[in-house]
């Protein structure tokens, strides 16, 4: 399904807008820019409304009911319409799908009359469209099993933010989202009905037996058994819910360390360079002393630099004024009136430079050359002229080895912080993580027991139940037997099914998430990917085979909003549904590195067009040049210059 054109009447702050947003391939994102409160999630919620009707807008905290979305101002002039239009491109056939709903006038705007009955039309190229059917439900049934799915559409059109809540703790969020997107909710919810009338008929199983058996003693004992194996589930709950708790305790405690183990190894690198820094210094110093010791000839190893300089201006000559000016003054007078040991040239030298370049006429270039290469030949021999020039090279050498150190070293400061008191915490947090490792095992143990303590009272109630029926001769018994017995193999038979469905396609499904998260995070040396946990918790693995939860990947919303993306676009991915994707909020609280990686992936999320609703403040310039490779489309919702509650959409040109 690829979304073409968006168009809008008496829809909440806008009363009429029509939008283009059709995109080719390798231009496939939207944007829209908008001020807070100007109706850019107002505009989101029309997507969602013209789809799927109340049902869209059911996630919405306050406006949930259709009327809600009623321009004010239309419904208080007169009678009219509102209505929602969406042109989509399905299997190489355009439809206009049109939602819409009637309203009458009042007389303050502050009240939406409407008779409640919502119309829905769908339109394909030669009129209204034969193979969505003619009554709404049949409309509504093509869209939801042709083109996406209600429960499939939180993959595609989700609010930034509010997508954190798949990385919350003890949220059930990530597997209601993984089963529907496997095509299995069905069959769990049917597995669910399945347990909850397996409890029914073994309530009524047992009810039978007590009514029927005539040995008192036993049905006492067995109601007392029964009543014991009830308050060992609750003691096997509470020791579940103990180690569970101490595991997360536990990983809490692994995920400081890691950090803290990080900032040690950056310690550590910080000595090293220290070392070298000071190994460095030791060499430069000895070198400036070898030069200074030189200091008789090494005046005369500027005549190099300036026998380099003279053949440079040869083929290029200056006027007789620029020599004189420039050349002679400023080239040997104030360029050369140090050596680089820092002593100055002997005064002798300096002079007899002078003078010779103020009298070479009419040809200085020449005449200065000869001058150098004989003086240079007479005072210099070769081998002390290699020395000192090896000498400074060594120097020049070291000088940069030290400042690039240096710079390593102000960065490590950089990234270390405030973290190097905190390293030395690692013992403690060593001996908590042990401890709660521990008390983990230990409730572990606990558990074991109590769920052999619960299968020996299973067994003893069982053996209890067969001496009842044995002097039970009760047809009614038989059935009741045979009701929940039933019940319990194909519960299990279905519980097998859907495990090994789910098991088979959990690999494929944590490969595209990962892939996903790993493109986004700003931790790729620490995390090796995303994997699913048989409860449907999420955990990010790490390179040295230790696994975090989710919900304690970084302190921020933002780090989590990452790994909640990654898995709602992996989930997109995974889906057999190909629809446009579209986000409200896309940023969020997300740092600068994980802004410019995620915003490098929203052009990869869907081939059927990306439109990207977001605040000044959440894509600047520099975002926005990172984009704009991939954008076919840029809008601006603006507010009416003479209505200020109302809205339009244009072409965004730029900063005002």
């Amino acid at each position: 399904m690829k979304l073409k054109k968006i168009e809008l009447r008496n829809w909440g702050r806008y009363p009429s807008v029509t939008l283009d947003v059709d995109s080719p391939k390798d231009k496939p994102v939207v944007l829209i820019r908008a001020k807070n409160d100007r109706g850019k999630t107002t505009f989101f919620y029309a997507i969602k409304y013209a789809l799927y009707g109340k049902k869209g807008l059911a996630s919405h905290k306050n406006q949930n009911n259709p009327q809600d979305w009623i321009t004010h101002q239309s419904a208080a002039q007169g009678d009219g319409e509102m209505f929602v239009e969406l042109t989509i491109e399905h299997e190489n056939v355009e439809y206009r799908i049109q939602r819409k709903q009637k309203f009458f006038q009042t007389n303050t705007g502050d009240k939406i009359n409407s008779d409640g009955d919502e119309e829905l039309n769908i339109f394909d190229e030669s009129g209204p469209s034969s193979a969505a059917g003619k009554t709404k439900p049949n409309k509504d049934n093509w869209i939801n099993g042709h083109l996406l799915p209600a429960d499939a559409s939180q993959f595609f059109f989700f609010d930034g933010e509010d997508i954190k809540r798949y990385t919350d703790e003890q949220e059930d969020h990530v597997e209601k989202a993984i089963l529907r997107v496997l095509g299995i909710k069905a069959l769990t919810n049917a597995k669910d009905d399945l347990f909850n009338l397996q409890v029914v008929f073994n309530e009524n199983y047992n009810k039978k037996i007590r009514e029927k058996s005539r040995d008192t003693k036993t049905k006492e004992v067995l109601e007392t058994k029964e009543k014991k194996i009830e308050e060992q589930k609750t003691v096997i709950e509470h020791l579940q819910g103990a180690q569970k708790q101490s595991r997360i305790v536990k990983e809490g405690y692994t995920k400081q360390l890691l950090s803290f183990e990080a900032v040690k190894e950056k310690i550590k690198q910080r000595e090293q360079i220290t070392d070298t820094n000071e190994n460095l210094r030791t060499q430069l110093n000895d070198e400036k002393n070898t030069l200074k010791n030189l200091r008789s000839i090494s005046s005369l190893l500027l005549l190099h630099p300036l026998l380099k300089i003279i053949d440079n201006t040869e083929e290029n000559p200056p006027s007789k004024d620029q020599w004189e000016s420039q050349t002679a003054q400023h080239m040997i007078i104030k360029k050369f009136t140090k050596c680089v040991c820092d002593t100055k040239i002997d005064s002798s030298i300096n002079g007899i430079l002078k003078e010779k370049v103020l009298e070479l006429k009419p040809n200085p270039q020449a005449a200065l050359k000869r001058f150098v290469e004989s003086t240079i030949g007479r005072t210099l021999p070769d081998k002390k002229r290699a020395d000192l020039e090896h000498a400074i090279q060594d120097q020049v050498r070291i000088q940069a080895e030290i400042d690039a150190n240096d710079t390593s070293i102000a960065n490590l400061n950089k990234e270390i912080g405030l973290s190097t008191d905190a390293a030395n915490l690692i013992p403690v947090l060593r001996d908590k993580e042990k401890k709660a490792y521990e008390e983990e095992v230990q409730f572990g143990r606990d558990l074991e027991r109590a769920i052999d303590q619960q299968a020996e009272l299973d067994k003893d109630a069982g053996s209890l139940r067969k001496k009842l029926l044995q002097a039970i001769q009760s047809t009614e018994v038989s059935e009741a037997e045979h009701q929940r017995d039933f019940v319990i193999k194909l519960t299990d038979s279905m519980k097998k099914c859907i495990d090994a469905y789910f098991n088979e396609r959990k690999p494929e499904l944590e490969k595209l998430v990962s892939d996903v998260f790993i493109s986004l995070t700003n931790n790729k040396k620490l995390y090796s990917g995303v994997i699913v946990k048989d409860n449907f918790e999420l955990a990010l693995k790490h390179f040295n085979g230790t696994t975090l939860p989710a919900y304690q990947y970084g302190p921020s919303a933002g780090a989590a909003q990452i790994v909640a993306t990654s898995l709602i676009a992996g989930l997109n991915k995974f889906s057999t549904h190909k629809a446009p994707v579209v986000i409200d909020t896309p940023l969020g609280r997300l740092d600068d590195v994980h802004r410019t990686n995620i915003l490098k992936y929203y052009n990869e999320m869907s081939e059927q067009g990306v439109i990207i609703l977001y605040t000044p403040t959440e894509i600047n310039d520099n975002d926005q040049v990172i984009l704009e490779d991939y954008v076919s489309h840029h809008y601006q919702i603006i507010e009416l210059p003479d209505q200020p509650a109302l809205s339009n959409i244009q072409k965004y040109e730029g900063q005002n």
